[in-house]
């Protein structure tokens, strides 16, 4: 279900609650159940902490510059406010972005002077301090608060000085290197794919060399939100961010509350009204619904890979994936078992809480075994089950690494809008159709088309049906005709031309650090300009991103390659693919 559909749904349906054996229908005492719920939760999940010393005593980064707090130019906050959304949604002040965007110039300066203020004596507004919260339906039991999210609305001003503040602190923390390089969440540079990427490509190598390797995917429960203050500012020290800086975190971060809003309509009247809770301080976490909020979380959570040893760790924003490696089973369980410690040493010493019913464990394997190497994992005194499939980073993958699974769902998922574009295609014009088709289509086809797209088999077959199914629907012929004209009319790629574009940019904009033949071997052949293929022992190795996308990148023609804008480089091969329609990656090398 789409976000904005469940925020329709929730707002204009008469709510109820369940509380105890009470049904709560009142719309008053929903807002005030909720707030209390919200705001409470994450206090009785976390202990209270006489841990804080001991968090001293574990590794932390530090560097030993601090951060310099520029003066804000009434330019910056003209700049800064035309990146905001030209959104009717406001904040407790009930002011739009869409208004204050509009108007900034005639506010430009007294907002300059505020924000000026702010910075140097390190207070942040009280009255931007408050958060209006819409909770937000997820699935189940309507009348279960646990199946709601709350989404906090902030005023527009106090967003703008959040993003002022996180200009000029992550300026600092990319120039100084203060960020964990396992950390892939909001950063320049990094991504999703980047996250997947790495990680499955240490999997491989693994089982490439014959080691064995378990995955350990780690799930927090309220991880923004049970952040301790106290230990938050230190670690913010740490980094750098100290002084008059640290003094504005403070203020940021302390009394700050929140109350509930929910649309109610009247059964009787069919009238529509805002119904408010009170007000309820916030006592853990950082602001949901800010801008600053997930760069704190990433500082907070930076020197977990410094505190776990004989490990891999590929994070993103708070998805923690762990791989553990070693050729002895012997000395592999003997490595959980001191990573283990240190990770529930550290949650603890940091008021975290692992969620172990959805922590995934998985032991991979080059193909289906009868008695696959499966070291005992126990975490919080329970010992976990391995599974064969789970999803990571909102990719489904296997023990074996065999796409199957995904490609199953991802077809089902295609299947789906396909229909949606069938259903359309009579009342919307061919122009609205092709966005919908690249919007939606192509969007989820894209999900990790890196991976799989260059394999063979039933499934990727099934997904191509279904593509061409849908470029028959928009062209209006037949299901026996041909696609490949088609594709070219309409200027769509193929599975196998989206593929080649993607691994190929991948390549080019995320792997630097590969080496050309002339940095191997001083043969002055016609393959000196290419990228070094290494030699793989297995075939899973051998369908890696960096394997695959270096060998077709390799075969691309020449005036391609000498392509060094990144931007040029993707509209080119983008047009070479559309002209040639390739049905397959062999189809691509045999040309």
């Amino acid at each position: 279900m789409e976000p904005m559909s469940m925020f329709i749904r929730w707002e204009f349906v008469p709510i109820e609650l369940k509380l105890g054996n009470n049904l709560i229908t009142n719309p008053k005492e929903i807002t005030e159940i909720l707030n209390e719920y919200f705001t409470n939760i994450t206090t009785k999940l976390t202990k209270p902490s006489i841990k804080h010393n001991n968090m001293l005593s574990k590794k932390i980064n530090t560097c030993a510059t601090s951060v310099f707090m520029y003066p804000v130019t009434e330019d910056e906050v003209v700049n800064m406010a035309k990146t905001l959304k030209n959104k009717h949604t406001a904040g407790p002040d009930d002011i739009p972005e869409c208004l204050v965007k509009k108007c900034i110039g005639l506010i430009k300066k007294p907002l300059t002077h505020i924000y000026n203020l702010s910075l140097s004596l390190g207070i942040f507004p009280e009255d931007w301090k408050l958060a209006k919260v819409k909770p937000i339906y997820k699935k189940g039991d309507r009348r279960d608060m646990q199946n709601y999210r709350p989404i906090s609305i902030i005023s527009v001003f106090s967003k703008l000085l959040e993003r002022l503040m996180c200009k000029r602190l992550m300026s600092f923390v990319q120039e100084y290197g203060v960020l964990s390089d396992t950390q892939h969440g909001f950063r320049k540079g990094k991504c999703l794919e980047v996250a997947v990427q790495e990680f499955i490509e240490k999997i491989q190598k693994t089982l490439d060399d014959g080691v064995h390797s378990v995955g350990i995917f780690i799930d927090l429960t309220k991880a923004y939100d049970t952040i301790n203050h106290n230990i938050l500012l230190q670690k913010l020290s740490s980094c750098g961010i100290r002084g008059i800086t640290n003094l504005w975190f403070k203020s940021y971060l302390s009394n700050r509350s929140q109350y509930i809003e929910i649309k109610h309509t009247d059964p009787s009247t069919n009238s529509v009204s805002k119904i408010r809770s009170s007000y309820k301080e916030i006592k853990l976490g950082v602001p949901q619904g800010s801008v600053l909020g997930p760069l704190l979380f990433l500082l907070y959570i930076n020197d977990l890979p410094v505190n776990i040893k004989h490990s891999n760790l590929i994070m993103y924003a708070d998805d923690i994936n762990i791989l553990i490696m070693d050729k002895n089973a012997s000395a592999l369980q003997r490595k959980i078992g001191e990573v283990i410690n240190d990770l529930e040493g550290w949650c603890n010493s940091n008021d975290l809480i692992i969620n172990v019913k959805k922590t995934g464990i998985m032991s991979f394997q080059n193909r289906q075994v009868k008695d696959p190497i499966r070291p005992q994992v126990t975490l919080n005194d329970i010992t976990l089950d391995y599974v064969v499939d789970l999803k990571f980073l909102g990719i489904h993958i296997t023990e074996t690494l065999n796409w199957n699974i995904h490609l199953q769902t991802l077809a089902h998922t295609l299947s789906k809008i396909a229909f949606m574009i069938k259903s359309l295609n009579e009342i919307l014009s061919p122009h609205m159709m092709r966005h919908i088709y690249f919007t939606k289509f192509q969007a989820t086809l894209r999900s990790g088309i890196l991976f799989w797209g260059g394999i063979k088999g039933d499934s990727r077959i099934k997904i191509a049906k279904v593509q061409k199914r849908v470029i028959r629907i928009l062209a209006g012929v037949s299901s026996r005709m041909s696609c490949r004209n088609l594709f070219k009319e309409f200027k769509i790629l193929t599975i196998a031309s989206l593929y080649i574009l993607e691994v190929t940019c991948f390549i080019r904009k995320y792997c630097n650090s590969l080496k050309k033949n002339t940095q191997v071997h001083q043969h002055d052949t016609r393959r000196k300009l290419d990228i070094h293929v290494k030699m793989k022992n297995t075939e899973t190795y051998k369908k890696s991103v960096i394997n695959m996308g270096t060998k077709i990148y390799n075969k691309l023609p020449g005036f391609l390659k000498e392509i060094d804008d990144t931007k040029i480089f993707r509209k080119k091969l983008k047009s070479f693919l559309l002209l040639h329609s390739f049905y397959s990656v062999e189809e691509f090398f045999a040309s």
